[in-house]
């Protein structure tokens, strides 16, 4: 069997493979600017306490830390 027939069975199209499954709705201008405040008021001492976590595609409420700046 091809890539192509397995594709075709499972319901595949390559075309959208990139596509979320789940939409994240409009975001207003009002609430852009007030992120855009957010992040632009950010110190560098914000960024030394961050920490990087993997978020599951298919279940965003599964997330897993790789990363928290432990020198804080």
């Amino acid at each position: 069997m091809t890539r192509e027939e397995m594709d075709r069975i499972l319901g595949v199209d390559p075309n959208n493979v990139w596509m979320p499954d789940y939409d994240y709705g409009e975001i207003s201008e009002e609430e852009n600017e007030e992120l855009t405040q957010i992040l632009e008021s950010l110190t560098e001492d914000d960024l030394q306490t961050a920490r990087i976590e993997l978020v599951n595609r298919f279940d965003p409420t599964i997330t897993k830390v790789i990363y928290v700046n432990e020198n804080i």
